[in-house]
């Protein structure tokens, strides 16, 4: 049952960081505006009865019109809006958040080094940057930001192999997370897919849930305690130390026959396309922004 809504605003980003999966696409354009986006999602809510629509990229604050206006001129309150970002924008990041309209959005934010100058030249390799100190602070201070306002948020720390991966980045990461406790901190595993990984340049930097965990007992956390059975599909959620930790396993079938079709989630593409997964090449374009089009379109989903 699909029940969110993961649209890519943009290709566009101000980083190039080695794991970006491109959320199974990639182009150098963007035919999203805000009026379509209204009768796309308003028509998503009504035929699919989505729940969630979550706003990524490339960089989604990198979207040359206004998220929040989105939010406000789909008025549909129901519908719980999140952002995936990587927070270097510090200015337009706090506008989105202390806008009227998106007071209850759900933020994710990626830091794929612990909060520490002397990562700056990793965070620099791994992301890319231009100009990585302010790049690095500006993302300090999101999350800075996000902790003044005693909400919720997410962290997602992209473990790549033979990088950010060692026992004393586990380790330094893990003591923020336990220092900040409005943050869910979030592991994830490389996702490989055609996008990202020509000639096989993906595949070194996977980092398996069981090197992970060989991490923790290195650490000393034998003992930590797995809450969630993990399965095939499913995310593993650690109790370490009183902290409680996310492992998000990359998934995807070794063909799309044999994938499970509980799909969760629908994607809308900066190009104008629909699809069932952001690892397969089988999608459909709108063919008109009314939402009466829109509508008979996502009925063929069901």
């Amino acid at each position: 049952m699909i029940k969110t809504l993961r649209i890519q605003l943009t290709e566009e980003c101000n980083l190039n960081c080695v794991y970006c999966c491109h959320e199974g696409t990639k182009s150098e354009f963007s035919i999203i505006k805000n009026r379509n986006l209204k009768s796309f999602i308003r028509a998503s809510r009504d035929v699919l009865k989505i729940e969630r629509v979550k706003f990524t990229g490339g960089e989604p604050l990198e979207y040359d019109e206004s998220i929040s206006n989105i939010i406000k001129i789909v008025d549909r309150p129901e519908i719980q809006y999140s952002v995936v970002t990587n927070a270097t924008k510090y200015d337009a990041f706090t506008n989105l958040i202390n806008a009227d309209t998106v007071r209850n959005i759900e933020v994710t934010i990626s830091l794929p080094v612990p909060p520490n100058d002397k990562y700056l030249s990793v965070f620099k390799e791994i992301t890319g940057a231009f100009n990585e100190k302010k790049a690095f602070h500006n993302v300090i201070d999101c999350i800075e930001h996000m902790q003044s306002l005693n909400t919720r948020f997410k962290i997602n720390y992209v473990l790549c192999k033979g990088m950010n991966t060692s026992a004393s980045y586990i380790k330094e990461i893990l003591n923020y997370a336990r220092d900040c406790p409005n943050m869910q901190l979030r592991f994830l595993e490389t996702a490989v897919n055609d996008t990202n990984n020509q000639n096989d340049r993906m595949s070194r930097f996977v980092f398996s849930q069981q090197d992970f965990e060989n991490v923790l007992k290195e650490l000393g956390y034998g003992q930590a305690v797995l809450s969630k059975k993990a399965d095939q599909r499913s995310s593993c959620i650690y109790n370490i130390d009183g902290c409680e930790v996310k492992f998000i396993k990359f998934f995807c079938s070794r063909s799309c026959e044999e994938c499970p079709e509980d799909k969760a989630s629908l994607w809308l593409t900066s190009t104008g396309h629909v699809k069932q997964c952001s690892y397969r090449n089988t999608s459909f374009p709108v063919d008109n922004w009314q939402y009466e089009k829109i509508a008979k379109q996502l009925e063929t989903i069901l």
